[in-house]
């Protein structure tokens, strides 16, 4: 249950990011930059990965989205290991 949480924060914050960098959230406010300073080692790895368009001062995060998508297909990955594991356990007793 922890690792379910833990990603499920990590979507919510990803998935807050983009949508404030689709509304063009001034990087000035104090909120952008906790944000920023939260989701910066979880999206480092991701950036400039793909172009990311902007229209006007929005832009579309696309490499936040594929950020979104490589780390839910890691949640189901674990999730499948742990069930493995649990499996293995319980046939054992």
């Amino acid at each position: 249950q922890f690792v379910d949480y833990a990603f499920y924060v990590a979507y919510g914050m990803i998935g807050l990011m983009i949508g404030l960098e689709l509304l063009a959230a001034r990087d000035g406010s104090g909120f952008m930059q906790f944000m920023r300073a939260v989701t910066t080692p979880l999206l480092a790895p991701f950036r400039n990965v793909m172009h990311d368009p902007a229209v006007g001062s929005s832009r579309v995060m696309l490499s936040y989205v594929l950020a979104l998508v490589v780390y839910g297909l890691i949640h189901l990955a674990l999730k499948g290991v742990f069930r493995i594991l649990v499996h293995r356990d319980s046939t054992k007793l």
